[in-house]
């Protein structure tokens, strides 16, 4: 199962790559209605259910104020534990990169719970 965090252009533009694999998508999105995830093929979920069902969690929120704080500790423990799961961090050119990052903090606990690719460089 890939969970997606948000599925704006980027999100939207792995979904089509992973269409020819048929993988279970689910996704968190608090904009993406539920006629919009049926035509899409996806399973809408809440962000807490996301990363406990998710092999892959790929996060492509963009940086807001509403945003800030919403991947928590919390998150990164709930997912799967057995096979570490994976993490993709794809967008660095929201304002997610560097030390300031609202992800940042929370480095230390994900490593722990899973393999993370902090840039795949799918927005390129």
């Amino acid at each position: 199962t890939v969970g997606l965090v948000s599925l704006g252009t980027i999100g939207r533009k792995l979904l089509q790559l992973l269409k020819p694999f048929d993988l279970k998508v689910i996704v968190y999105d608090p904009f993406l209605c539920d006629a919009e995830a049926r035509e899409l093929g996806v399973e809408r979920v809440e962000l807490l259910e996301l990363f406990s069902r998710s092999d892959v969690v790929s996060l492509h929120t963009p940086q807001l104020a509403e945003t800030e704080g919403m991947i928590t500790d919390k998150h990164l423990r709930a997912m799967k534990s057995g096979d570490q799961p994976l993490l993709l961090r794809t967008n660095m050119e929201a304002g997610h990169g560097g030390k300031s990052g609202r992800f940042e903090r929370y480095r230390e606990v994900a490593e722990e719970y899973a393999f993370i690719l902090w840039q795949a460089g799918i927005d390129r």
